[in-house]
């Protein structure tokens, strides 16, 4: 878009401002706009949000994916949330995890996961059930970069919980691991919600930190499951191989978050060649293993592929270093 430079007085020079973007962001006279000058560019920001005030969604059309529906009401930056429910004595969601669960506990464990949301109102009826989510607390956009360095820690935690424990053959750590993936979508969820209010302070950078995010939970849940799986059959040893290559995992996530932190292409190109590393152990691991070992190398594959799929955003946030 275009837009003419208008002279008032003898020396200021003016631009109007897209009445789209005006709108969109709720500007009015006299509101105060930060501007950053970039070489021939000059970008302008607002501490104003995308304003979402309520909906209401029947939850029970989206099974099995009611926890990912509800995710993105909140994270779009829906302020109230009306959820119509089934009864409470609905057969439960065997989809969910196989554990179980009825509509009215996703969307409780949903909540517990909505930084600044709580429940505001409970009603049951013969012909309907609501709850009523409600934001108790301000998105502060200046919380991003701490809260993103917690999903991370987060994540690095996981990895090594799940590591330890198919190590030790340790089955019963199910309640901390998912209490740390839970802490992974506390964070990660926050931070999606403030980049689709606000974008990242570089806004064209948005995209990509974005991509960065959904892939720390993502992974996250490929560790929870992959040890919930673990959990669930009888194995009695895992074969060293594997433990092996879960600490070759944990290496490369976090190699990779201390180049996110402090970008080197030295470390970079290093961690690239440790996925192949990973990619051949994996190959000769296939030889070594019990038939009923298979599944967890396949969720390794699935993790260390996650992990190099990451590389490109991680790139694309930091492409004007990629010239030092």
């Amino acid at each position: 878009m275009k837009r003419k430079v208008i002279k008032i007085g003898p020396a200021t020079l003016v631009v109007s401002l897209p009445s789209s973007w005006t709108k969109k962001y709720g500007i009015q006279k006299g509101d105060e706009l930060e501007i950053e000058e970039r070489g021939r560019t000059m970008q302008i920001n607002t501490k104003k949000e995308i304003s979402k005030d309520e909906i209401t969604v029947n939850i029970s059309k989206f099974s099995p994916i009611i926890m990912r529906a509800l995710g993105i009401l909140y994270k779009v930056g829906h302020k109230k949330i009306n959820i119509v429910y089934g009864s409470l004595k609905e057969k439960p969601d065997e989809m969910y995890r196989g554990k179980g669960l009825k509509e009215i506990d996703l969307i409780r464990r949903a909540a517990s996961s909505y930084t600044g949301m709580d429940i505001e109102k409970f009603s049951k009826g013969q012909a309907i059930n609501e709850i009523q989510l409600i934001e108790r607390a301000n998105v502060v956009y200046e919380e991003f970069d701490n809260t993103l360095n917690h999903a991370f820690l987060h994540l690095t935690q996981i990895s090594e919980q799940v590591t330890e424990a198919l190590s030790e053959n340790d089955k019963t750590c199910e309640k901390e691991i998912d209490l740390t993936d839970n802490l992974i979508n506390q964070t990660t969820n926050f931070c999606q919600k403030i980049l689709n209010k606000q974008g990242y302070h570089e806004f064209n950078k948005t995209h990509f930190i974005y991509s960065i995010v959904i892939g720390i939970e993502d992974l996250g849940d490929r560790y929870r499951i992959l040890y919930e799986d673990y959990a669930a059959k009888k194995i009695k040893k895992v074969n060293p191989e594997i433990v092996k290559i879960l600490k070759k995992l944990d290496f490369m996530l976090n190699e990779f978050y201390t180049i996110f932190r402090k970008f080197e292409i030295k470390r970079l190109t290093s961690l690239a060649y440790k996925y192949h590393e990973v990619f051949f152990d994996l190959e000769k691991a296939v030889f070594k293993i019990k038939k009923e070992e298979v599944f967890i190398l396949a969720y390794l594959t699935d993790i260390s592929n996650r992990i190099y799929d990451l590389l490109e955003p991680l790139m694309a946030f930091y492409n004007e270093k990629l010239s030092e």
